[in-house]
């Protein structure tokens, strides 16, 4: 059955591309300025990532779908700074609960947001992204609507080209069966950043 997504849903993609295009391209804007106009030493580095998650999930509510796994694509840019490095980026992330019974659900979000990590080598970070998501499989939970997720993460950079990392989240696809569905996510990732 096709649904029509709300105003609000809407909005709230159009707001996530616009906002994503910005993050994502804006920081690069300078680059194709003459260097007369500014002094490369006082821009923070910037450098592309491409990201994997490998993800654990497990639904908080309705506890009428079974736990599964998934994982995401990130892509984004690492702007480091002093001790502090912040990764806007757009994510695009698929889960699967359970087998093929009635308390299985399948999860397809695009977000877009952003993380920031503390200190060097050994980073701790902390991160939220906003954007729409799907739900479907059991017909109770089947709905489209704003996403939502926040957590942690803990990174090693040690190595040139490569960052790995473990993190935790709270998800959340608002409305549809018992005002949405919240669950958590737990697992590795891998980030190439050049």
């Amino acid at each position: 059955m096709k649904q029509n997504l709300s105003y609000s849903t809407r909005a709230a993609l159009s707001g996530s591309v616009l906002l994503a295009a910005w993050l994502l391209l804006g920081g690069n804007a300078h680059a194709h300025r003459g260097s007369h106009e500014y002094d490369d030493t006082d821009r923070p580095h910037s450098k592309f990532m491409l990201a994997l998650d490998l993800d654990y999930a497990a639904v908080l509510s309705p506890d009428i779908i079974e736990e599964g796994g998934g994982g995401a694509l990130r892509i984004g840019t690492e702007h480091d700074l002093f001790l502090v490095s912040l990764i806007p980026e757009l994510t695009l992330d698929y889960h699967s609960f359970g087998t093929d019974t009635r308390d299985s659900a399948k999860i397809f979000t695009g977000k877009v947001g952003g993380r920031i990590r503390f200190l060097k080598i050994v980073e701790p970070g902390i991160f939220a992204h906003v954007g729409i998501g799907n739900i479907a499989g059991y017909n109770r939970v089947d709905h489209t609507g704003l996403a939502f997720d926040m957590g942690a993460t803990l990174d090693l950079t040690i190595l040139p080209l490569i960052d790995l990392g473990l993190h935790v989240a709270w998800n959340r696809i608002f409305g549809g069966y018992d005002s949405g569905t919240a669950y958590a996510t737990s697992g590795a990732h891998v980030a190439l950043v050049f």
